[in-house]
């Protein structure tokens, strides 16, 4: 009689192609070391799921209105843990307490309960601004360091825009800027979209690299990291 444990790796790795993350480690990582490292080895979390949990975090106490540009944006920190991060303490609107989701904090990664994961999350941390929001509809460009993170990483734009929309506004200067008002808002809008691509990628970025680093603490199971009480 044959059992699911004899067989060969290759057919379990495609049964795997069939389950969720989150079904694979509940149901495959405590069983032997050889399913272990199966587990470990093949499973990546979604792209997709990401996006999900870029947008919910976005919409968490509207972090996106709170961001600045100051020295390219606020640090945040990435962590994938079971079930979605809450909303609110007195209202988490959870939907999904068993998946696997990323979850976003500003304190110091030490609030993780394993230091080793701890560690891992500290050296990927990402800068968020105003634009990271991907259903932002306005740049929050009157938001604090705009014009200098401008001037850094949107040369072009910056020298259309320091003629009459970072100037000092007076009768003749709002004059101007009405009448370069498509001017000016096809520079802040390129400004936007290309943020929106840029912090998108980043966050990929760091989520790559934290899973990768994860996958080598063969006993972490993704489902029972925890925050220190």
């Amino acid at each position: 009689m044959s059992t699911f444990d004899d067989l060969p790796n290759e057919i379990i790795i495609c049964l795997f192609e069939y389950l969720k993350v989150e079904d694979k480690f509940h149901s495959f990582f405590d069983c032997n070391q050889r399913l272990r490292q199966l587990v470990k080895r093949y499973s990546i979390y979604s792209r997709h799921g990401l996006t999900g949990d870029i947008k919910r975090f976005s919409t968490l106490h509207s972090w996106y209105k709170h961001l600045n540009y100051v020295d390219d944006g606020n640090i945040f920190y990435m962590i994938p843990m079971a079930g979605e991060q809450a909303r609110y303490g007195f209202g988490p609107c959870i939907s999904d307490y068993r998946g696997i989701h990323w979850h976003f904090f500003t304190n110091n990664p030490e609030i993780i309960a394993d230091p080793r994961i701890g560690e891992i999350v500290s050296k990927y941390p990402v800068k968020l601004n105003p634009c990271f929001y991907p259903e932002s509809s306005n740049l929050c460009r009157n938001t604090s360091g705009f014009k200098d993170f401008t001037y850094r990483h949107y040369p072009a734009q910056f020298g259309i825009l320091s003629k009459e929309y970072f100037s000092e506004f007076d009768s003749q200067s709002m004059g101007r800027l009405y009448s370069r008002k498509d001017t000016i808002m096809a520079q802040l809008e390129f400004i936007s979209t290309n943020e929106q691509k840029r912090l998108k990628t980043t966050i990929i970025k760091s989520a790559d690299c934290i899973w990768k680093d994860l996958q080598n603490l063969e006993d972490v199971n993704i489902l029972t990291i925890k925050y220190h009480e």
